[in-house]
């Protein structure tokens, strides 16, 4: 025969398993709430005309062919205006970067909305982005951008291998 005791200590660990289940499902919750909130914000930032203008004309105008043809048409001493607009849009992308690193957005939501730009941008700027690396001694400079890149890529070319390189 069951004892009082027994069904106490029954009872006792089933409720604290049903409230673990109901932690774990509210904690998870919580996650995709924030994610949403940030992608939404992402999302917003990106769609601002300022944002979007600087994006069209980083990808569409912008051409050069090494660090030096960058600097003179594009840098800080030469054309302040547009190495402004360089930077904030850079910097955008390097917030997304810290938001996938730091598991805030999964890489996965970033390619789905926008999965061109992050390419497109990298692919394009890298080699300026390294060799000012080099010759400012920053070795950071633009690292979320980087990481952003290395996690958006392989999921857009698992999912458009039209688009691998």
């Amino acid at each position: 025969m069951v004892d009082y005791q027994t069904i106490s200590i029954i009872f006792a660990g089933i409720s604290i398993g049903i409230a673990s289940l109901y932690y774990i499902i509210n904690i998870r919750h919580q996650q995709e709430t924030r994610e949403a909130s940030l992608f939404n914000s992402v999302y917003e930032s990106m769609l601002s005309p300022e944002i979007f203008k600087i994006s069209w004309d980083l990808l569409l105008d912008w051409n050069y062919t090494d660090y030096n043809d960058f600097m003179e048409k594009y840098g800080p001493d030469s054309n302040r205006v547009d190495y402004e607009r360089f930077h904030r849009y850079f910097t955008h992308l390097e917030g997304m970067g810290i938001y996938v690193k730091r598991g805030l957005i999964r890489a996965e939501l970033i390619d789905d909305f926008m999965s061109s730009d992050v390419v497109g941008f990298w692919e394009k700027f890298y080699p300026f982005i390294l060799e000012f690396r080099k010759r400012r001694n920053a070795s950071a400079a633009y690292e979320h951008v980087e990481y952003l890149y290395n996690k958006v890529k392989p999921i857009r070319d698992r999912q458009h291998p039209e688009h691998a390189t």
